[in-house]
């Protein structure tokens, strides 16, 4: 099995990944446990479970929705990517500086791959990672009309900014009228993941031709959470059973066709239902769920939705 990564090095950059417990079993099923416990929150020896608090908080007092106990587990994405690459398995080879241009289905069945400094290699079986804008993908992706804001502020900062806020102990998903805030430690708690999107539903379905990704202004982003309660405040301005089965010691070059048709048979329901899902769920952090559809950002501002209400969304 080869991997090939487009950049010279795997970089200390990257932003927070949350584990949830059942992709924790898969990695501790994987041997990762103590390496990954060793990059994470930890507490006397054993991961801190975060608790995950929900607000509505485009308000100056905001409302506390609910609370869930989950051991949800949190990392830095480069920390993350040095235990993957740490535990690959000896028949696994890391090519850096390897980006995909283009790739053909010979008659043979293999599969060329060719890549940006010339080289080409064939292959039994393609699976790709390769982000939004995919070489490996047919699918044009469909811009869904959200722009990320992501950024990573440390908790020293915070702290002296904002002595004891609850921010940087706790999974914390801030919701507004077509916008939301989640954050979250990592680091061992040394770090503050701030993820935070702004939906215009107008722009839902329509070509995106700008650059994908850019440095904004701080005011930019700060101006489009301007309405969120107090701590947010001062937080603003201060794929494992594929590969189970294509490892399989059953699985050679002759059944890898029915090895991913059993990957299609069980998985890619499964997977398309958690997008669906997914897609729900950030319409009801947006406050767009059922019964919120005609609500107004001024409305929301104003503190227009009671817990009540908040409560009953689904």
């Amino acid at each position: 099995m080869d991997i090939y990564e487009s950049t010279a090095v795997l970089s200390g950059v990257g932003a927070g990944i949350g584990v949830s417990p059942r992709v924790w079993q898969i990695l501790k099923e994987l041997g990762l446990e103590d390496d990954l416990l060793s990059i994470t929150h930890m507490k006397d020896g054993q991961v801190a479970p975060h608790s995950m608090v929900y607000r509505k908080a485009d308000q100056p007092q905001g409302i506390f929705v609910g609370k869930i106990e989950s051991p949800f587990v949190t990392y830095h994405r480069a920390h993350f990517q040095k235990v993957l690459n740490k535990h690959l398995p000896d028949p696994c080879k890391l090519h850096m500086s390897k980006r995909l241009t283009t790739y053909v289905t010979m008659d043979t069945s293999e599969i060329r791959l060719q890549f940006a400094d010339g080289s080409s290699v064939t292959c039994n079986v393609l699976v790709g990672c390769d982000g939004i804008r995919s070489t490996v993908r047919d699918a044009k992706p469909v811009w869904t009309g959200k722009i990320m804001y992501r950024s990573l502020v440390p908790k020293d900062v915070l702290e002296a900014a904002s002595p004891g806020n609850p921010l940087s102990q706790e999974v914390r998903i801030s919701m507004g009228k077509d916008r939301c805030v989640i954050t979250y430690p990592i680091s061992q708690g040394q770090q503050i993941n701030f993820g935070a999107h702004v939906y215009e539903p107008a722009l839902e379905g329509t070509p995106y031709n700008n650059p994908w990704m850019h440095k904004c202004a701080k005011e930019e982003f700060i101006g489009a959470f301007s309405m969120f309660e107090s701590h947010m405040q001062d937080l603003l301005n201060d794929g494992f059973v594929l590969a189970a089965i294509l490892a399989h010691l059953r699985v050679t070059r002759e059944t890898v066709p029915q090895a991913l048709q059993v990957y299609d048979q069980i998985r890619r329901p499964f997977s398309q239902s958690v997008a669906a899902k997914s897609r729900a769920v950030g319409h009801i952090f947006d406050l767009r769920g059922e019964g919120m559809e005609k609500l107004t950002l001024e409305e929301s501002i104003a503190g227009g939705v009671s817990k009540e209400q908040l409560e009953q969304m689904e």
